[in-house]
């Protein structure tokens, strides 16, 4: 499994790392290469990425941001995910197209419609 994410600075990519880390330990023989890029550059390059070869996995903002593409076919549907996740209150966010990753930040986890498509 491919992720594209954009956490990039020093403290949340490592806070990344460990939940690819603890997903990996729960998850035996599934490989995750984490595609990591600066932030900038990825905000500023997220519509061709999508258009183009996304990772199978990526990072992106809530709301009208993740609707956009969302709504362009350029996000997959995962709102199935949605009733295994465990302490979560009061979130009101994309349910059928991405999941909370670093939830303080309110960055959130998407998958690209490739990666369900399987």
């Amino acid at each position: 499994m491919k992720f594209g994410s954009n956490y990039s600075d020093d403290v949340p990519k490592k806070a990344m790392q460990a939940i690819v880390d603890a997903f990996k330990a729960a998850n035996s023989g599934v490989t995750v290469n984490v595609n990591t890029v600066d932030h900038n550059t990825f905000q500023e390059n997220i519509n061709n990425y999508l258009q183009g070869k996304p990772d199978d996995v990526f990072c992106w903002f809530a709301g009208y941001r993740m609707r956009f593409f969302a709504s362009q076919g350029l996000a997959g549907d995962v709102s199935d995910v949605w009733g295994k996740l465990t302490r979560l209150s009061d979130v009101n966010l994309q349910p059928d197209y991405a999941t909370p990753g670093l939830v303080g930040s309110w960055i959130l986890v998407a998958y690209s419609p490739a990666m369900r498509r399987g």
